[in-house]
């Protein structure tokens, strides 16, 4: 006998995302975001009643609230392949794309906004407008994993609509091995993970016409981080607090492979803007945070796929 209303099952999730040919105006979303291996996706409303109504009178407490702004947020994980869609969400981030270049841009013009869809066993959500965070991990011999954090409008309620198809991907994701890693040119001691976080600054347009109170979000600022664990050396062989006191400024190469494609992850100018005392093991380490600056233009980070 079939189970009668069963629960909807947290694993049977699929993400989508569309570039939205006008911004704000929602795009259809009916399939899966390719060649991804998705985990930890969600999908709320985010603060619309944060206002409380508290009138004076005879009574403490509140009164119903009304709405504000339509906020949504989607964040989720996903192992980084040659083939996932890094290249469509960047430029959600501030990082247009052409061919196969993620670079930069301080014009705002340039960017895309997303229209995302979250199914969740055959229950559909939405959000419009969507721009958003990205940040990429690695633990050394782990998979490389890609963290998104998108904020968009929630423009309608969730329907029921059956989920698109998405084989399983057996594809194995870029691991955090054979790495290219440099500063200026030269090898950091054996590094266990890495964190790079584009740190983009996302914000709503406001819009008192609209029935949600927002047009689209946009990202109004970036600054890119890259964060490393080095293991310590003593000064005749790395003078991690030297450099870092220095305000030595370096080339950085990031390049993952899997014997056959690469992502290369590239900044013409980082500087050491932190160093910390830490252990791994027993090992004493020289956490560093490398703050990725433009050098020539908007070239703080370029993500590049061959």
């Amino acid at each position: 006998m079939a189970i009668a209303t069963p629960p909807l099952a947290r694993r049977k999730k699929v993400l989508g995302a569309v570039a939205e040919s006008t911004s704000g105006t929602a795009a259809a979303v009916s399939a899966a975001l390719g060649g991804m291996n998705v985990t930890d996706a969600r999908m709320v409303p985010e603060g619309i009643y944060e206002s409380v109504r508290q009138p004076q009178g005879h009574y403490f407490g509140t009164v119903d609230r009304t709405k504000g702004a339509q906020r949504g947020r989607c964040t989720f994980s996903w192992e980084l392949t040659y083939a996932d869609a890094l290249l469509t969400l960047l430029p959600a981030c501030g990082w247009p794309v052409a061919g196969a270049v993620a670079t930069p841009s301080s014009t705002i013009s340039a960017q895309n906004t997303l229209t995302m869809a979250l199914w969740e066993d055959g229950r559909k959500k939405l959000l419009r407008g969507c721009s958003g965070n990205i940040t990429i991990e690695g633990t050394n011999g782990q998979r490389v994993t890609g963290s998104g954090d998108f904020q968009g409008v929630w423009y309608t309620d969730p329907t029921d609509s059956a989920m698109p198809a998405l084989a399983p991907i057996n594809t194995s994701p870029w691991r955090a091995s054979t790495m290219t890693l440099t500063i200026g040119g030269a090898a950091i001691p054996l590094v266990s993970r890495f964190n790079l976080n584009l740190n983009a600054q996302v914000e709503p347009r406001e819009d008192v016409t609209n029935a949600t109170a927002l047009l689209h979000y946009i990202v109004t600022d970036y600054n890119p981080t890259l964060e490393l664990d080095p293991e310590a050396r003593l000064v005749a062989g790395h003078d991690a607090y030297g450099l870092f006191l220095a305000g030595t400024t370096g080339a950085v190469s990031i390049v993952l492979t899997d014997g056959t494609n690469t992502l290369t992850m590239a900044c013409a100018r980082g500087q050491r803007i932190n160093i910390e005392d830490a252990d791994r093991d027993g090992k004493l380490t020289d956490p560093i945070t490398v703050e990725l600056q433009n050098s020539s233009g908007n070239d703080s980070i370029v993500f590049t796929k061959a």
